[in-house]
């Protein structure tokens, strides 16, 4: 993203839910990050912001992210255990991942782990009904930062399932 016309960080992330398109945004200063290939020459301040971290040569093209993600809600038994066998998908438990036998990190301890294509949120029961009740927000402060780094760990979808469905792999 470039922004022209308000103070945003150049780089910056935003949801954009309108119907514009990419050459009406790119008008407006904006970028859907959608892994376009872009010149350097016409965004310098962007690549300074961010290089070719996501691609391109560095000399004279570089590649935006690609952020088209997909949130899914996980409430079947059949879902939860294509996941738990998925070694794509990175699952996220608040504590002790190491007892379910699958490729995983706890929440906090993926801080930094930006690579994750698509991950899995395990949330346990009392995360869960707060998450179906719409009050998440009122965790304590040490939930919502470490749920809010495993959320943002995602380059692609998100899997958000209640723990009782991963119990039976426990050990």
């Amino acid at each position: 993203m470039q922004s022209k016309d308000i103070s945003v960080p150049v780089g910056a992330v935003l949801p954009y839910t309108g119907n514009l398109g990419n050459n009406q945004l790119n008008e407006m200063g904006w970028s859907i990050y959608d892994d376009s290939e872009l010149q350097i020459s016409n965004y310098p301040t962007l690549f300074a912001a961010i290089g070719t971290c996501n691609g391109g040569n560095g000399n004279t093209r570089f590649n935006l992210p690609d952020y088209a993600s997909e949130i899914v809600i996980v409430d079947t038994q059949e879902l939860a255990d294509q996941l738990h066998g998925d070694h794509g998908v990175v699952k996220l438990f608040y504590e002790q991942h190491y007892k379910y036998g699958c490729y995983s990190q706890n929440w906090g301890a993926s801080k930094g782990q930006d690579h994750y294509q698509d991950v899995c949120v395990v949330l346990g029961a009392k995360a869960w009904k707060q998450y179906q009740e719409g009050t998440l927000h009122e965790s304590v402060a040490q939930t919502r930062n470490k749920l809010y780094v495993a959320f943002s760990r995602a380059r692609g979808g998100v899997y958000i399932v209640p723990d009782k469905l991963f119990k039976a792999y426990k050990t």
